[in-house]
């Protein structure tokens, strides 16, 4: 990683880093709802 010399170039790596931070927490939230397949335990009987 090259180091930052400007303000422009800071926000922009800003800008990068939150498009990229919402992009994987669509992903975390697509792996945390979806449904677990396979034989499941029956911990309440």
């Amino acid at each position: 990683m090259k180091k930052i010399v400007t303000l422009e170039d800071a926000l922009k790596r800003v800008e990068e880093l939150e498009k990229e931070n919402v992009e994987l927490r669509a992903e975390l939230e697509y792996y945390r709802n979806r449904k677990l397949s396979g034989r499941q335990k029956h911990n309440a009987k």
